[in-house]
């Protein structure tokens, strides 16, 4: 049976937190450069570009 998970606002927050602290620690022990750092958590990396195509107005294709 397919389940339907729920948002939770304060968790996603914690998520996040982790994620930022994380990132601190692997700049500050030398794990990543902070170039490194920026391009796995830039928004647009995450996206395939090449394949993307504009298709009806208004839509685009990923």
């Amino acid at each position: 049976m397919l389940q339907i998970g729920h948002y939770n606002a304060l968790e996603r927050q914690r998520e996040k937190q982790r994620s930022r602290d994380q990132d601190d620690l692997d700049l500050r022990c030398g794990a990543v450069s902070a170039e490194q750092l920026a391009h796995q958590n830039a928004f647009f990396d995450a996206l395939s570009i090449r394949r993307a195509h504009i298709g009806r107005r208004g839509y685009i294709a990923l």
